[in-house]
């Protein structure tokens, strides 16, 4: 055997162990979401599911450097609602580097859709490529300014290629794979700043298998050390039966995975 041949094999060899290995890790996670999606809300073990959004990002904020810290430093992964227009892409940058942040669009101008002859496509579609263009991330969930919408918006989310919006609950846009959510918004703007409140609430998702979905307008809210942000975000982390997951890697996987079990389903018939 030549020098050429050996390489050629060898390069076949690692191609095989690659393909072997890559095989492994999808087919783990393939059945991890088959379980979730036949038997309901048992998350394969995990008791509920904890989503957090964001809203409004866009510039230099110590409300949101106090935000973002905290959910990091208590590992909950979260997802912001950025306005591309407006922003200071080195910050948003900066403070999304790390593992636990999703970014959103949160619509390029944050105008009311009951505006004059609101740009849909400008709006929908012009702040995914603003943030493609900006920070590299194709985006898949979109945070609707003032929860607004409307079968056009559907259309446009749907034709810009999203996978879930979120009004004041999740809502994908797949048929089939809605969850009903407990949801409450935590801060002094359209929420509650009581911790047994939000305690509660949380209590009840998880007493009731549900969905729990923390709404957040981080300017509105106290981020000090022993606040009510702060007892609220211990209580409801560093679970081992609540799987923490961003607003759009939860609808992906649901999404892939309802799709290769139709696929089964067809296959079987």
């Amino acid at each position: 055997m030549n020098v050429t041949e050996y390489r050629n094999k060898a390069v076949f060899i690692i191609m095989i162990i690659i393909v072997v290995v890559c095989s492994i890790i999808l087919f783990s996670k393939f059945n991890f979401q088959r379980k979730y999606i036949q038997t309901g809300l048992d998350y394969n073990g995990y008791k509920t599911v904890v989503i957090i959004s964001l809203d409004d990002l866009s510039r230099p904020s110590e409300s949101w450097d106090n935000a973002i810290k905290m959910l990091v430093n208590k590992k909950l992964p979260h997802t912001v609602g950025v306005i591309t227009n407006k922003s200071d892409w080195n910050y948003i940058r900066d403070i999304s580097d790390n593992e636990y942040t999703e970014i959103a669009s949160h619509s390029r101008t944050h105008d009311k859709l009951s505006v004059e002859n609101y740009d849909y496509e400008s709006e929908i579609g012009g702040s995914k490529e603003e943030i493609f263009k900006n920070l590299g991330v194709t985006v898949v969930s979109y945070i609707l300014p003032y929860g607004m919408w409307d079968d056009k918006v559907s259309k446009t989310l749907i034709e810009n290629e999203y996978i879930v919006f979120r009004t004041h609950v999740n809502t994908p846009l797949v048929k089939g794979l809605y969850l009903s959510d407990h949801e409450i918004e935590m801060g002094n703007l359209w929420g509650t700043n009581d911790t047994e409140t939000l305690n509660t609430a949380f209590d009840q998702s998880y007493k009731d298998n549900k969905i729990y979905h923390l709404r957040i307008h981080p300017a509105h809210v106290n981020w000090a050390n022993n606040s009510y942000s702060d007892k609220h975000l211990s209580y409801i982390s560093n679970r081992s039966d609540v799987w923490y997951v961003s607003m759009g890697d939860f609808y992906m996987y649901n999404l892939n995975f309802a799709r290769a079990s139709t696929s089964e389903s067809r296959g079987s018939g």
